[in-house]
């Protein structure tokens, strides 16, 4: 199938490499605003300016280094150094939400901003007070791109690999059979044969080695940020900003929460939507209602985007790691079955289409010999060979 001249498989590979540049993109600017969170020194930043993303590709260059505007924003910010210098920065992303506290009508107000900057020539600066929404952002916006590219190049493998099967293979022309030896031996090449795929059993495997590959990634980066943060996490007292209570098509009651704290530094932390088990729900909350409004966190320090761990619920959290992993491998050995018995289908089928020509050429070659223009009665003999000499 094509679209516009272009194959699925390379629409899709063009997809995963363009997914795969925003995800780089988003990880280096997470990367630079945690690193100033970290070993940046704080600086008052006046606004000079303001821009709006245009619709072309997101994608700016520092030099040689591409970096991604992921935010539909951006100021252009002046502050000195700390070595007194003056220095100024053009299209530093922000959000929308903090964009509407700067702004008057529809102008933005030239106003100081507390930012963090590293001393590093042409860098970025992070303004602190939009720091958390930009690494929430950030985060979904990695986890959208990264499933989609995922997705994507697992359509380019199995696009390709369909073409590949379904490329003419080259079959062995049979000896003379007896229609050669009838005085047809001009007779047309066997066609060749192609890769007969089922359908639905290459579904099913794409189906399950998707979704394994997708589950694992996300089980695995949750696991690694689950153990890094019982190693060497900081402990703090989170505030309880929001409750929520949902109930799915089978009637099942989940709850989730959200959590603001302030770090070492003093910054203040937000992470939203957590979940939460139903045990725990009831130690906090009585009827729907919040009743407890600090809880114990242990967080991350170096890495934003990392879930919390709830002191009170930490062993909820661990089962729904075990959960995910377990449900992987489920999935995993499952898209492994269905491409075995895929596989064994394929080659049983190309065998049989190798097999066909022989056993056609066999039947001729009985047909000709029952013939009684070649039988020995109909041979001529030697005395009537010498006489036609």
């Amino acid at each position: 199938m094509t679209i516009g001249g272009w194959r699925i498989s390379d629409v899709a590979a063009l997809m995963a490499v363009v997914g795969l540049l925003a995800v780089l993109g988003a990880w280096d600017n997470a990367r630079t605003i945690q690193r100033n969170l970290a070993d940046g020194h704080p600086a008052s930043a006046m606004i000079t300016g303001a821009h709006q993303k245009s619709n072309r590709f997101p994608l700016t260059f520092d030099g040689l280094r591409p970096r991604l505007l992921d935010e539909s924003y951006a100021l252009d910010l002046a502050w000195r150094s700390a070595d007194g210098e003056e220095r100024m920065r053009q299209k530093v992303p922000v959000s929308g939400e903090f964009l509407a506290t700067v702004m008057v009508g529809d102008k933005v107000r030239p106003v100081p901003v507390p930012i963090r900057v590293t001393d590093e020539a042409d860098a970025v600066p992070t303004i602190v007070p939009d720091a958390a929404e930009r690494l929430r952002r950030l985060d979904d916006f990695q986890d959208f791109f990264g499933t989609g590219a995922l997705i994507c190049a697992a359509i380019f493998a199995i696009g390709f690999g369909w073409h590949r099967w379904r490329r003419p293979a080259a079959v062995p022309v049979p000896p003379a059979s007896a229609a050669a030896m009838a005085g047809a031996e001009d007779r047309p090449n066997q066609a060749s044969r192609t890769w007969d795929i089922p359908p639905r059993l290459a579904s099913l495997t794409a189906l399950f080695l998707v979704s394994a590959g997708v589950l694992g990634w996300f089980n695995f980066t949750s696991s690694r940020n689950f153990e890094a943060i019982r190693s060497r996490g900081r402990d703090a007292l989170a505030t309880i900003t929001a409750f929520h209570a949902e109930i799915d098509k089978d009637r099942h009651l989940s709850h989730t929460i959200e959590l603001a704290w302030r770090d070492a530094a003093g910054t203040e932390r937000q992470f939203r939507r957590t979940h939460i088990s139903n045990r725990f729900a009831a130690q906090i909350a009585f009827n729907g209602r919040l009743m407890v409004r600090q809880i114990p966190i242990r967080y991350l320090e170096d890495d934003r985007s990392a879930r919390p761990i709830i002191i009170g619920d930490a062993d909820d959290q661990a089962q729904q790691n075990t959960i995910g992993f377990v449900f992987t491998l489920i999935f995993g050995a499952l898209g492994l079955l269905f491409a075995a018995i895929t596989a064994w289908r394929m080659r049983r089928s190309a065998r049989q289409a190798m097999a066909a020509p022989a056993h056609e050429d066999a039947a001729a070659m009985t047909d000709a010999r029952a013939d009684p223009f070649f039988s020995k009665d109909r041979q001529p003999s030697a005395k009537q060979t010498a006489t036609v000499e």
